[in-house]
């Protein structure tokens, strides 16, 4: 029988007496953060997010959010529930592509510590995965530690101004012809601009 402890800090799931060396976390790892950090339209399927172009054509975007609560995570020395989220903004034309948000709370066994991670991509339809931005989150907040990632701050587009956005590190170097949606995300109103599959810039007009 093993004894492991760590220091309890803010938000540091406690960590209890194990057998065979596995760790079992006694509490559930939350994505509290997480939604907190996003618009609460993006949980009302009811909702409409309209993004312009530089001539002014609009496309709107459905929402369809989902939420799972202490799905249980286990490997030969770990053991522990956590939350998560998906979010997705469906384009209501026939676009070929669509906007996901990932989100699951996550624990950092190097550090002992609970590490959040929320990433934003445009998916082209019929392909796993896209380009985009992911967030890491500790202590509830945003931790600036990737080298993929940066912020401005503030922020002004479309005549708003936002106190910081995140967006891509524009210094890091792509492969030639990657795909780059160079999306922008703030917490206030989600993703404010992106490219589509086409270069076409899209900022957001409003949320309704």
């Amino acid at each position: 029988v093993a004894f492991l402890s760590c220091n309890k800090e803010k938000n540091q799931p406690t960590i209890e007496p194990t057998k065979g060396g596995k760790l079992i976390l006694k509490e559930n790892l939350t994505i509290d953060d997480l939604v907190a950090f996003l618009p609460k339209t993006y949980f009302n399927d009811s909702s409409k997010v309209i993004f312009k172009d530089e001539f002014n054509n609009e496309k709107s975007f459905s929402v369809n959010a989902l939420k799972w609560n202490h799905e249980p995570y286990e490997t030969d020395k770990i053991k522990f529930t956590f939350d998560a989220l998906g979010i997705e903004l469906i384009p209501d034309d026939s676009s070929n592509y669509f906007l996901e948000i990932l989100g699951s709370a996550t624990y950092n066994t190097q550090e002992n510590i609970q590490s959040n991670d929320m990433s934003f991509s445009l998916i082209k339809k019929g392909e796993p995965f896209g380009d985009g931005i992911t967030l890491e989150f500790r202590d509830n907040k945003y931790y600036d530690n990737n080298f993929l990632s940066s912020t401005t701050s503030p922020f002004t587009q479309a005549n708003k101004t936002y106190p910081i956005a995140y967006h891509p590190d524009y210094n890091t170097n792509r492969p030639a012809g990657d795909f780059f949606s160079d999306i922008i995300v703030t917490s206030e109103d989600g993703i404010i601009a992106f490219n589509d599959l086409d270069g076409k810039r899209w900022i957001l007009s409003r949320i309704e």
